[in-house]
């Protein structure tokens, strides 16, 4: 997965690039970089530990079981992923405003109802986060499928729009 984000790393940049003419999309820009580099270095590092344990794993099964659930879930992913994800909420906010200033309705109904999957993103991210539990942020449970299914939308989206006769 973390090729599929390196692929995906000029796309912010390339959306400014087209939507120049509005200089506040360079902010928005900069969350989307930020966003992508995140989830290419927790991709990075959870394949590493990966790798390693699976080098290590008949020395000491149990604790590499245990190893490995804390790292990938506790460490490297969740909370981290999920930051990545709001800030890559934050940036799709951006571009859908540009989009609504050039009168593309389309593009800037499909940007919106992506940046609302953010909200979720922040729901769980506090969920996880809270050492005291509200019921509430129970309500919304998003899984993997869900956002990676978002995300490739999103910028499969973007990839076509991009490449597109204006």
């Amino acid at each position: 997965m973390a090729f599929m984000y390196v692929c995906w790393l000029p796309i912010p940049i390339a959306s400014y690039q087209i939507l120049r003419d509005y200089e506040f999309l360079i902010i928005g820009t900069m969350f989307g970089v930020v966003s992508l580099g995140i989830l290419i270095l927790t991709m990075v590092l959870q394949a590493s530990h990966l790798a390693y344990s699976a080098i290590h794993h008949d020395e000491d099964a149990e604790f590499w079981d245990k190893s490995d659930n804390w790292m990938l879930i506790g460490l490297l992913g969740g909370q981290v992923e999920l930051l990545a994800l709001i800030l890559k909420g934050i940036w799709v906010m951006f571009i859908a405003i540009c989009f609504w200033f050039r009168g593309d309705i389309l593009s800037f109904s499909l940007a919106a109802v992506s940046s609302l999957f953010s909200v979720a993103y922040l729901i769980n991210l506090l969920d996880l986060a809270l050492v005291k539990k509200l019921r509430f942020l129970k309500l919304i449970k998003i899984n993997s499928i869900v956002t990676n299914s978002e995300t490739f939308a999103w910028f499969a989206f973007l990839t076509v729009w991009l490449v597109a006769p204006v």
